[in-house]
């Protein structure tokens, strides 16, 4: 079969994405461009560990992937790898736009964990997840749509539970040093210290237009870093 449905993995001319198997394909181009053209089900990708995250620390994703406002649904992860989620880590040059995830299962006994992805340099636009996130043990960080972002996220939004044993628990991004824009969260987040409705730990940059309305939990009772919007 091939790859994709069609496309060269151009900017004038992505790789079509039709299905789980092509967006399973992905991973082997991680500096080509992407068009979704269906709502995509990775329920057959749940067995094991589950979902293998598209790039890493080593080889991160580079390319721009467009969801064209259709889902991917029923992510299943449960590894102990850094870098979890969708995508595991997104470069500078990285762009996920017009993407919803839906009913999201993904944890991880390992660092940098998100819905979307693990790690966040580029820009992510436009993009839900919902569902439950969370990490065992005593790693992070955390964040319903992004572990760690040092990148841009505009008009994104979290919907359902993110927990963890440690620090640094975010409803959209667990550690942020980047920029957050017309950005919501909903649901619950529980995490050690650090933890916020938005965002768990806010080292520099900015949030504009954003709120949250989660519960926030800190584990610990002595926590004097737990806010709801951030920790």
């Amino acid at each position: 079969d091939a790859e994709f449905a069609g496309g060269d993995g151009s900017a004038e001319n992505p790789f079509l994405v039709a299905d789980a198997d092509q967006l399973n394909n992905v991973r082997n181009h991680l500096d080509k461009h992407f068009l979704q053209t269906h709502d995509i089900n990775l329920s057959g990708y749940s067995g094991g560990e589950g979902w293998l995250p598209i790039g890493d620390n080593s080889t991160p994703f580079t390319g721009t992937y467009d969801g064209n406002d259709y889902s991917v649904n029923n992510l299943t992860i449960d590894c102990n790898d850094n870098y979890s989620g969708l995508f595991g880590y997104i470069a500078v040059n990285g762009n996920i736009s017009d993407l919803d995830l839906n009913s999201v299962d993904v944890t991880s006994s390992s660092d940098y964990v998100g819905g979307l992805a693990g790690r966040n340099n580029g820009l992510i636009d436009n993009c839900s997840v919902s569902g439950t996130v969370s990490i065992n043990g005593w790693y992070y960080p955390v964040g319903g749509l992004i572990g760690e972002n040092h990148g841009m996220i505009t008009n994104c939004s979290f919907d359902g539970t993110v927990e963890g044993e440690d620090d640094y628990c975010g409803g959209l991004v667990g550690w942020d040093e980047g920029t957050i824009i017309d950005c919501h969260t909903t649901g619950t987040v529980r995490g050690d210290d650090e933890v916020g409705g938005l965002v768990g730990y806010k080292v520099s940059g900015i949030i504009r237009g954003s709120h949250s309305e989660c519960t926030v939990t800190a584990l610990n009772l002595n926590s004097t870093q737990t806010g709801g919007l951030v920790g």
